[in-house]
């Protein structure tokens, strides 16, 4: 079994940009060996940025690859702390585990996480540990990657927080897309396809939201569950007065030792004309939906 950890270059090194002879821009943290390139680190540096490291079994990481994961965690790390005000340590490691072997990545979730059912990856709250099957598919690795980080930033608040803020926030962020120094988050046209097809009723925001671990996990396979929370965070993530409920409920779940178990209640009072009128405008803003969310 061949095993490698492969390190994230360190915090200041160079990041260098190059005009090729076609006009377009291409970046990288290696300068190019022909090509006249600017350092242009001093000004992307994100100094909040976790300690990233990537092991791997039975697996060859491409370079490519690993640049794409480590600039991808990077930017959900720094969106949950500048949009969000999650304030993270940055002294503990970030580490993913990356499986080339289908049979022994299988082996080893049936042994710490075996209630998963056929997952090709998962975030391990008692190691800290992201672990995943090495997709032939690298945008779906990713995909997956970054649902999971978003997780592993939950895992690291002090307190309960609701599945459904939870897994909304994993799927928002699973939708990330870096160009360049610039990342987008657009309308996930899935999500937006299951719940055009069939709109929630009256009350379905109010149940998802409140709903119990357990009843929102066994309602998740045969409901919209998912496309419902997702569809919240992105809509909050619309405008400023949702970014700053987000916020509130995030201090709420870091800040108070109680779990947040009523999130309705929490949003009748943080919300001007409380739940109601967030449902109502939700509801009117889904048929609508579109754009992106640039960072």
């Amino acid at each position: 079994m061949l095993s490698c950890v492969v390190p994230a270059p360190a915090h200041g090194n160079g990041l260098y940009r190059w005009q090729d002879t076609e006009g377009r821009w291409h970046f990288s943290d290696r300068a190019p060996a022909q090509q006249n390139a600017e350092d242009v680190a001093a000004r992307y540096q994100q100094p909040d940025a976790p300690d990233i490291r990537i092991e791997t079994r039975d697996y060859v990481l491409p370079t490519r690859l690993q640049q794409r994961l480590e600039v991808t965690v990077t930017r959900v790390f720094s969106i949950y702390r500048h949009t969000l005000a999650v304030n993270m340590p940055t002294d503990m490691p970030f580490e993913i585990m990356l499986y080339g072997d289908a049979n022994a990545f299988r082996q080893y979730q049936r042994q710490v996480a075996p209630r998963l059912e056929n997952p090709a990856g998962f975030f391990n709250g008692m190691n800290g540990r992201i672990t995943a099957l090495a997709l032939d598919d690298h945008d779906a690795l990713l995909r997956l990657i970054t649902h999971e980080c978003s997780h592993a930033i939950a895992a690291r608040q002090a307190g309960y927080m609701p599945i459904w803020l939870n897994e909304g926030l994993a799927e928002y962020f699973s939708q990330l897309q870096i160009y360049g120094l610039t990342a987008e988050i657009p309308v996930a046209a899935h999500w937006l396809q299951q719940l055009r097809g069939a709109p929630p009723a009256p009350g379905v925001l109010r149940h998802n939201v409140d709903a119990r671990h357990e009843v929102w996990q066994a309602q998740a396979a045969r409901g919209g569950n998912y496309a419902i929370s997702w569809s919240l965070v992105w809509f909050l993530m619309d405008t400023a007065e949702g970014r700053q409920l987000l916020r509130d409920l995030l201090a709420r779940v870091a800040n108070d030792p109680r779990p947040l178990t009523d999130s309705s209640a929490f949003i009748d009072d943080h919300w001007p004309g409380g739940f109601a009128a967030l449902e109502l405008a939700w509801q009117q803003w889904l048929p609508r939906a579109s754009g992106r969310h640039r960072y």
